[in-house]
């Protein structure tokens, strides 16, 4: 796990974060944007909602294994935006965003 992003939402928090693949050769299916909820912030990924995989890592040409994802919400928060970083080209970072709709909320941790 990697870059885990906390953001409040409704009666509880989400995370972002990414599973990178610092190997060679294709990237497992596990690598990629997850998400998951708590009703109380904690640093134990145990107590949070088993997670969900919302982007894999497939090369896309401009972008494979994103990383440094952050989130923002719309304003009634059943919309998200996550921005991420895509590949790294000599120089400079490609970047992405991702807009979804949010797994309904996990409300019993």
């Amino acid at each position: 796990m990697f870059d885990f992003c906390v953001r409040e939402r409704d009666s509880g928090f989400d995370a972002i974060f990414s599973r990178v693949h610092a190997g060679a050769g294709e990237p497992p299916p596990e690598m990629g944007l997850w998400w998951c909820h708590v009703k109380r912030p904690s640093g134990v990924l145990s107590d949070w909602s088993e997670p969900v995989q919302i982007m894999t890592a497939e090369d896309k040409g401009w972008h494979g294994g994103p990383f440094k994802p952050s989130l923002a919400f719309e304003d009634n928060g059943d919309r998200a935006w996550v921005f991420f970083a895509g590949r790294y080209h000599p120089f400079t970072f490609t970047t992405g965003c991702l807009e979804i709709n949010l797994p309904p909320a996990v409300r019993t941790k």
